[in-house]
């Protein structure tokens, strides 16, 4: 028996500055339930690839939004000039406490964070409805930005902390102000939106007898590029106070940080040793602060997909990139100036925070903890000192506002935006942030049959 889905498509011009609106075009299909169910996540639409057309006598996904080429929006009804642009920018110089309960803008540079590190997979959906990147300026915003102004003067090891919260109160994208932030005020960012893609064995791995951990190549090569493309210009002002050697590639020291970093992204190889020897000189300059932010910081801390010749279970400190940030984390290395800023994720059921982490945060447990169970001594000391920054459950009735008139704003919904609709989306979210945009106004794009 099949069951009658809908695919919804969106319209965005996110790549571009300019903003014109967009229709919402809806395509209808037949699908079975399993299938259906296979596609669906909890809160929302599952982040996908682009939907292949259907196939004669076979099935089709259920879509996500997708934008739609630029070709496509010529007619009148799709040049509706949006408001959203008149939003001011979000910087380190916006930020006051009277700018809370307002909506700001992410800046979109050719080499910005968003694009060269990208976003949580809950964040892709909300960012391609809206013709910009957004958020809400909260309470915890500030404070965090003002605990971030109080770092860029001391060693990370004083400034180590995890954004901790209910499922969606908004953890990652007070994650992604902070990194925002930083990049607004100079500092090196060095962001990794998914943790959890460290340690699910999705990118090969391989032995090193030298440190006698698992280098991760693939992504560490990606990590480097990306780290090089944000962070271009402070590259080209740091040098090297040691000489680098790796088999043929030699580079001595006095060099800029960007030849070392180039040595990296021309050979996957060497991306793991050129990744260390970055890392340390970034850690030893004071030019500039360093941010270290992690999102799904819990996975690094959880057991690993990942196996070994004898098909055991790799720890996470065994893998060298997660190594490298549970030392940072933990206060066994740490930069000149900076922090180290991580943000729980609630969204997968298989990376929970693990016992270890959840009393070193002070957070409680789901299930009665006996005091005779075993904790890892290794993930003790990784999680020993960290600062717990607890974000509320829910908005206030001002920045709920704020953000459901960006959507009016926006030609986002496909109602007028009343103080009625408002309240009632409000209350049946009961003000959480993610339903409140998930359940409620995104639901206002579904239309009925």
């Amino acid at each position: 028996m099949s069951v009658f889905v809908r695919r919804h498509v969106v319209a965005s011009t996110f790549a571009s500055t300019s903003r014109t609106t967009t229709p919402c075009v809806t395509a209808r299909g037949y699908a079975s339930a399993r299938k259906m169910a296979k596609n669906q996540v909890k809160g929302g639409v599952k982040e996908s690839e682009p939907e292949p057309e259907r196939k004669a006598g076979g099935g089709k996904r259920v879509g996500t939004f997708m934008p739609l080429s630029a070709a496509q929006l010529k007619h009148p009804l799709t040049t509706v000039p949006s408001k959203l642009e008149e939003s001011p920018i979000f910087s380190a110089g916006a930020l006051t406490r009277t700018s809370v309960g307002k909506v700001m803008q992410f800046s979109k540079p050719q080499n910005g964070v968003l694009k060269a590190y990208g976003v949580p997979k809950n964040l892709v959906v909300e960012f391609r409805v809206l013709s910009s990147p957004y958020s809400v300026v909260r309470d915890v915003t500030i404070s965090t930005a003002e605990l971030l102004e109080a770092a860029s003067s001391k060693p990370s090891s004083e400034t180590r902390a995890v954004i901790t919260g209910q499922a969606g109160s908004g953890k990652s994208f007070l994650l992604l102000q902070s990194v925002e932030y930083c990049v607004s005020k100079g500092w090196i960012v060095l962001y990794v939106p998914r943790a959890i893609n460290l340690v699910n064995s999705s990118t090969p791995h391989v032995y090193d007898e030298r440190t006698r951990t698992y280098l991760q190549p693939e992504f560490t090569f990606e990590l480097l590029r990306r780290f090089e493309q944000v962070n271009a210009s402070a590259m080209k002002q740091i040098q090297i106070t040691r000489p680098f050697a790796k088999g043929n590639k030699k580079l001595a020291s006095g060099a800029q940080l960007s030849e070392l970093i180039k040595l990296g992204t021309s050979d996957k190889t060497l991306a793991p040793a050129v990744f260390d020897a970055v890392l340390h000189e970034v850690a030893r300059q004071t030019q500039r602060p360093v941010l270290l932010a992690v999102d799904d910081f819990q996975a690094l801390y959880c057991k690993t997909t990942y196996r070994d010749t004898q098909f055991q279970g790799i720890k996470s400190y065994h893998l060298s990139l997660p190594r490298v940030l549970l030392e940072y984390a933990g206060g066994m290395r740490n930069f000149a100036k900076g922090a180290v800023l991580g943000a729980i994720s609630n969204s997968s059921t298989e990376y929970q925070p693990c016992v270890e982490l959840r009393e070193a945060l002070g957070l409680s447990h789901p299930l009665p903890v006996s005091p005779y169970l075993r904790r890892s001594p290794e993930l003790v000391a990784y999680a020993k000192g960290l600062r717990n920054i607890a974000v509320p459950d829910t908005f206030q009735v001002s920045e709920a506002a704020a953000l459901f008139n960006l959507w009016g704003q926006d030609h986002a919904l496909h109602h007028r935006p009343t103080d009625e609709v408002f309240l009632t989306m409000f209350t049946a979210a009961s003000g959480n942030p993610r339903n409140f945009v998930w359940r409620e106004m995104l639901s206002s794009l579904s239309l009925s049959p």
